[in-house]
């Protein structure tokens, strides 16, 4: 993997000198493209960037192909999300503009055309995080209706869609966002697990306005049953920590004395992504005896 990191970087600035349709400039596109899908690369934060960045590159020098794109949005899957954000950049950043709202219009198709959802679900969701989609009338109803579906990957791929698309334009996205949470059956909120997820991980502060509601449906699902979903509750709750430390302690401290052994573990292992150097200390250090006594569980 960090041989394939360096080789990116190394290529990077070779693209803007490189003539696009060299053979040699085309599979070395194509070796990028494949090692998009590869789960290796998930949690490899510096190799995706050194991957997008090749994007990036490879797009505005013209050397992106209709068949590049094409081996992009095959590669992608819940498990290879890299290669959606790749499509997104050689898309939003090709030297041919027409390009973008050729392939804006035809992922919005494929999210409700039958075996293409969970692709145009993600590739979409990556495109509206670069770029504001509101302006796409019926762009929310297309992604809700598949919250109702029986298939679980599509459903997780619309949640993830849904807040890729809401950091683009809070402004226009995130309040109703919170109106379809507060719509969904209980059986469904986890799934807004996924789309706060997108939000918090790339602007947390847009949701400043929505802490006092985020607050109470984090704590309802760090009871699930499911440890995967208390895993998302956890990573949620902890990122949330280092802007909101002051909305968030008289909860914590409340979480820490529940009877749910699992909102107890919940809210501990959240402190693990709560725990970093913007967060404030005097907070984290009044929640270090409640932490301890935790041990005993």
């Amino acid at each position: 993997m960090q041989a394939s990191a360096w080789a990116l970087k190394v290529a990077i600035p070779l693209m803007a000198i490189s003539l696009p349709a060299l053979p040699e400039v085309q599979n070395f596109i194509s070796k990028a493209s494949e090692l998009s899908k590869s789960h290796l690369i998930q949690g490899q934060t510096v190799l995706v960037n050194e991957l997008l960045g090749f994007f990036q590159a490879a797009a505005q020098n013209g050397s992106i192909q209709d068949k590049t794109l094409g081996e992009l949005y095959n590669c992608v899957s819940i498990k290879s999300q890299a290669a959606a954000m790749c499509l997104a950049r050689a898309v939003l950043y090709n030297k041919d503009q027409s390009k973008k709202g050729n392939v804006i219009n035809d992922m919005k198709n494929k999210v409700i055309a039958p075996g293409n959802e969970v692709q145009g679900c993600l590739c979409l969701g990556e495109l509206g995080k670069l770029q504001d989609l509101s302006s796409i009338a019926d762009i929310m109803d297309r992604i809700k209706d598949k919250f109702k579906v029986q298939d679980e990957s599509i459903r997780t791929a619309a949640s993830i869609c849904l807040g890729n698309i809401s950091v683009g334009n809070p402004d226009f996205f995130l309040e109703k966002v919170f109106k379809l949470v507060d719509a969904a059956e209980h059986h469904e909120k986890y799934l807004f697990l996924n789309t706060l997820r997108e939000i918090i991980q790339h602007n947390p502060k847009c949701l400043k306005p929505f802490i006092n509601k985020l607050l109470p449906l984090l704590i309802e699902q760090s009871k699930n049953q499911d440890e995967q979903i208390r895993g998302i509750v956890a990573e949620n709750l902890g990122r949330l920590y280092i802007y909101y430390s002051k909305n968030m302690s008289e909860q914590f401290e409340k979480s820490f004395r529940s009877q749910s052994a699992f909102e107890r573990a919940t809210v501990a292992k959240s402190f693990k992504f709560g725990a970093a150097k913007e967060s404030e200390i005097l907070d984290i250090e009044i929640s270090v005896e409640p932490l301890a006594m935790l041990v005993r569980d």
